[in-house]
């Protein structure tokens, strides 16, 4: 919508609505796509599994995280990087109990971030990996950006940096993810993991002048 001055003034809620038009028209005449196009880290097998959480817990940035589910609930995969890299646990890995300890055992220890971190982390719970939510990319943008239907991770994706509608080929699966194709699921779970990392590299900044690191933060958990 385009408001008139006057009206921002008089509507405080119509002043996000007006900062966010303003930059998706500058975006769209000024903006340099960013590449995004993380390397995937495949765990298949028990033997790989110490070398990937070992790569987690040495990364200096903050792990973004994304898990994908079958329409029951139980984990086809785990995505755990940031826009460099992704390690992706596959469905039979995550079956092992020993695998399922060390990766609560980061989540539990270390920084992490998620879009909407509460759907990850109750798949995770409910599939035997305990964990903690750090931050939430999701609650990031709304603190400061309410507007409604803005705060899909693919939407705020597009308007922060031009991404492709990279789920357009899973569309037709009608949210029953077991029935993707598992190259094609696990490109898209390293495209989420990955702008996930980058949208929280954008908001922090912002979400810092807001009660968000005072309030909502600590009530995620």
């Amino acid at each position: 919508p385009v408001y008139h001055l006057n009206h921002v003034m008089r509507n405080v809620g119509a002043y996000p609505e007006m900062i966010a038009e303003i930059r998706n028209a500058y975006n769209k005449v000024n903006f340099t796509q960013v590449t995004v196009n993380p390397k995937i880290v495949l765990v298949e097998s028990y033997s790989q599994v110490d070398g990937a959480i070992s790569r987690c817990w040495a990364s200096r940035d903050m792990l973004a995280v994304d898990v994908e589910t079958k329409q029951n609930g139980e984990l086809i995969c785990v995505g755990i990087g940031n826009a460099e890299f992704v390690v992706i646990f596959n469905e039979q890995v995550l079956k092992i109990p020993a695998v399922k300890k060390d990766i609560s055992k980061l989540l539990m220890g270390r920084a992490w971030v998620a879009h909407n971190a509460k759907f990850d982390a109750t798949a995770l719970l409910k599939n035997g990996i305990p964990n903690l939510i750090y931050e939430d990319t999701m609650l990031m943008k709304h603190t400061c950006d309410p507007r409604r239907g803005t705060n899909g991770l693919k939407t705020i994706a597009k308007n922060l940096f031009n991404a492709a509608d990279y789920d357009a080929d899973l569309k037709e699966y009608k949210n029953a993810m077991e029935l993707v194709p598992l190259p094609s699921l696990y490109k898209y779970n390293s495209l989420d993991v990955a702008y996930t990392a980058l949208i929280y590299e954008y908001f922090k900044e912002h979400a810092a002048k807001t009660p968000y690191n005072t309030i909502i933060q600590l009530s995620i958990n």
